[in-house]
């Protein structure tokens, strides 16, 4: 067995676990910034319900937690006692290069019940 062989050998098993140490690890970031998203979107339709009857309305206090959270604010939609939200957050670098994605986005939901409601 010659030395050259062993070498390429060694050098081609080297990049296959370095390659699959970087894919896992943007995959890992990708899933990780999905759920940043979600908790982001929930937040930002909270906030949102708890200015339904407030100034400024559920709109800007909306956008104001979304970019307190490093998001966009995308859409809001105040109907009745709900509002619907949706954010966009920036993906990392590494997760952009391999998925094309640079930017995630997420809807929410929330309602503003009556106090007698939220008690019981």
């Amino acid at each position: 067995m010659s030395d050259r062989g062993s070498l390429s050998l060694l050098l081609v098993g080297t990049v296959f676990v370095i390659g699959s140490a970087i894919i896992a690890a943007a995959l890992t970031a990708g899933a990780v910034s999905r759920g940043r998203a979600e908790a982001v979107a929930d937040a930002v339709a909270l906030a949102a319900a708890g200015a339904l009857l407030q100034q400024p309305g559920p709109c800007q206090v909306a956008a104001t937690v979304a970019k307190q959270n490093s998001a966009r604010l995308l859409h809001c939609y105040p109907r009745g006692a709900t509002v619907e939200v949706q954010v966009a957050i920036s993906t990392p670098a590494a997760v952009s290069r391999l998925s094309g994605w640079d930017n995630i986005e997420m809807e929410s939901a929330a309602e503003l019940l009556p106090a007698e409601a939220a008690i019981g």
